[in-house]
């Protein structure tokens, strides 16, 4: 069962993935085409303000979803559903209000940038009021693995957006034809989030249960702080970018980090959402041989994963801005080197960090993320002095590496009695990441898009001869049968 829903869940968010790939690498450039680079990077400067409110957000949606999917008795599922109802609609009205409040302080300060873009600050902040209540209501539904329904809605609205501002931008309205057609999109989303959840949850206010506010509330705002410093990478680092040299240079350096995050954040984040609800429904008292073995295969294959993928995008990345975007966008290989030890770092992080999440205390977590931010920040601000922009991408992969990643590797260990992967995965890797550096040294003349698709296949073919060679080779095993080996491992295939 459980592999169903996980496999159910990360096949459905491919859809999506591949959509919001089609938003990011073929609308950006049309983006910069009718903006320029400047106008860009200012658009990328106020979308890092607007995250800001998420500092405003506590985020119920996982101890519900958390809370939902272990089935309990109707009336304890219908008190969940009635306070998160509640503590929804008191979100929503302290964001507002604490957002109305800001928006008159800023603008009595009279900050130009803030100015200027005020309006859509305004805007946005309704916007974020919407997306809390659709938070909710995605929640419910991913609580009863409704993840097929949610990514299909949300894949369709997102090449609606893109159309809308499409023909908003050959209106000559400007940069904000990008932010008009969001705010339509989650309008939306939030009217066909409501109708369908209205189909399995009786939503309504009951009497309070303020035990299980408090509960909730002591969760989501751990979470909240671990939540707090995933605004790094992308919103401080663009705001302190932008104060010191300027919106063109956070163009660059979004631009260079796009592919990395692609896979750091968007792929494996997805993939670790997925496994959210499934992982938090496993009793660990009771825990069945299978799903132990799953459990650490898929630690092995997220360590794989991240080697690999950081291999490809250390050989490709230049190619492909050089073609999605040109030359003059790409910052360098000291910037690029930074970015691909991140996504190695992060990926492993995120799928330990859900892990410990479903299923142990995150207080810890909550105070090590908050204090991950801390020293971000006063890194940033002392390396990009030194390095520059490299500083700062430099700041964040310290800060994250030193702090919560160390604590969710032991704590991984601790709860699930996961063994992490052998020697003899690191010197496959290193073999694979050799291999494919002579690769390039022979056929040195290569074109951009003969680099990018030889980059992304010769680390994981390298791999697989090195790694996979006894299953490859076998010639009594099926081609379907050689691929879940290699995916699941002998001893998983066995038990099911």
């Amino acid at each position: 069962m459980i592999k169903k829903k996980v496999f159910s869940g990360i096949t459905t968010d491919f859809l999506l993935t591949g959509i919001k790939l089609v938003k990011q690498f073929f609308f950006i450039p049309v983006i910069i085409y009718f903006l320029g680079s400047e106008s860009y990077g200012e658009y990328i400067t106020i979308i890092a303000y607007l995250g800001f409110y998420n500092l405003l957000d506590f985020n119920i949606d996982l101890f519900l979803i958390k809370e939902l999917s272990k089935r309990k008795s109707e009336k304890s599922n219908q008190n969940l559903v009635s306070i998160g109802l509640v503590m929804t609609i008191l979100l929503a009205t302290l964001i507002f209000s604490l957002g109305i409040i800001t928006n008159y302080f800023l603008v009595f300060l009279n900050i130009d940038f803030y100015v200027k873009y005020n309006f859509i600050f305004i805007l946005m902040l309704f916007n974020k009021i919407i997306q809390v209540f659709g938070g909710y209501f995605t929640s419910l539904l991913f609580s009863l693995h409704k993840m097929s329904f949610l990514n299909s809605v949300k894949s369709i609205l997102t090449l609606v957006e893109v159309f809308i501002a499409f023909v908003l931008l050959n209106l000559d309205i400007g940069i904000q034809s990008l932010f008009y057609s969001e705010f339509l999109i989650t309008i939306f989303s939030l009217i066909i989030l409501i109708n369908y959840s209205f189909q399995f949850f009786k939503i309504r206010i009951k009497k309070i249960n303020l035990r299980l506010i408090r509960e909730a509330f002591n969760y989501s705002f751990s979470h909240y702080l671990i939540k707090i410093s995933k605004l790094g990478l992308t919103n401080l680092d663009s705001i302190i970018i932008h104060y010191f040299f300027g919106a063109n240079l956070v163009t660059i350096y979004t631009i260079t980090m796009k592919l990395p995050v692609l896979f750091s954040r968007e792929v494996a984040g997805k993939v670790c959402t997925n496994l959210f609800s499934s992982i938090s429904s496993i009793n660990l008292n009771s825990i069945s041989s299978s799903t132990s073995k799953l459990l650490h295969r898929l630690v092995y294959l997220m360590f794989r994963l991240s080697f690999l993928v950081s291999i490809s995008i250390y050989f490709v990345n230049k190619s492909f801005v050089q073609i999605w975007v040109g030359d003059k966008l790409f910052y360098g290989n000291d910037l690029n080197l930074v970015f691909c030890l991140m996504v190695l770092i992060e990926i492993i992080y995120f799928f330990s960090e859900t892990l410990v999440l479903a299923q142990g205390n995150i207080k810890t977590l909550g105070r090590l993320s908050l204090l991950e931010l801390l020293v971000n920040t006063l890194l940033s601000l002392v390396l990009i002095k030194f390095f520059g922009v490299v500083g700062v991408a430099l700041a964040s992969l310290i800060s994250k590496i030193t702090i919560p990643f160390i604590y969710v590797s032991v704590e991984l260990k601790r709860i699930y009695k996961i063994q992490y992967p052998n020697a003899s995965l690191y010197f496959n890797i290193f073999n694979s990441f050799f291999l494919t550096l002579m690769f390039y040294q022979i056929f040195n003349s290569l074109n951009n898009y003969f680099i990018v698709i030889f980059g992304f296949l010769v680390p994981f073919i390298f791999n697989l001869i090195s790694e996979d060679f006894k299953i490859l080779s076998n010639k009594k095993i099926n081609l379907f049968d050689k691929i879940r080996l290699i995916i699941y491992g002998k001893d998983f295939i066995k038990d099911s």
